[in-house]
């Protein structure tokens, strides 16, 4: 499907079932670029992206997400980012050092403590979402079915950051 078209159907299913979220979304994000890269089965891929030196703007990869449900949970993380950067704007989160590197609950690669509470910090809005999704009766009955595989796997991968965080953060 048009990835605009998942992008309109994931604001459609947040402004419906979390309309907190959406307007949130809204706030945080003035420019949502949409790219592609190669279709290269070996390549690496990534399924959005966010920086702070380009605050308020996020990348969806057009083939990254699949569905409106999953295009909801992209713009929910990718927007989550924008938040923390407006956050720390002035000071870090973490007072560990960029060198200390740790298991990381989106990334096979390990990250700095920064990128820890990041993916565990995105990945609480994705279940938030999903879960408010699911209990305003927005999604139908193939997106409730996926919608609670989503839920398991974004609690496993919370979970996982934050004994992370837990055991070896250092929060400001």
């Amino acid at each position: 499907a048009n990835p605009f078209a998942r992008i309109e159907g994931g604001f459609a299913r947040l402004d419906a079932g979390f309309p907190e979220m959406a307007a949130e979304i809204r706030a945080l994000l003035r420019e949502i670029v949409i790219a592609a890269g190669p279709q290269d089965p070996g390549a690496r891929t990534l399924d959005g992206a966010s920086s702070y030196m380009m605050w308020g703007a996020v990348l969806l990869n057009a083939r990254g997400q699949t569905s409106v449900l999953d295009t909801a949970q992209a713009l929910a993380h990718e927007s989550g980012h924008n938040l923390l950067f407006g956050f720390c704007a002035s000071e870090s989160l973490v007072e560990n050092s960029d060198d200390e590197l740790f298991g990381s609950p989106l990334r096979a690669d390990p990250r700095p403590m920064d990128g820890v509470f990041h993916a565990t910090y995105v990945v609480a809005r994705m279940h938030q979402t999903v879960s408010r999704l699911l209990h305003a009766g927005v999604l139908d009955q193939p997106q409730v079915e996926a919608a609670k595989k989503d839920l398991v796997a974004n609690r496993r991968a919370f979970d996982s950051g934050n004994q992370v965080i837990l055991e070896s953060g250092r929060l400001t």
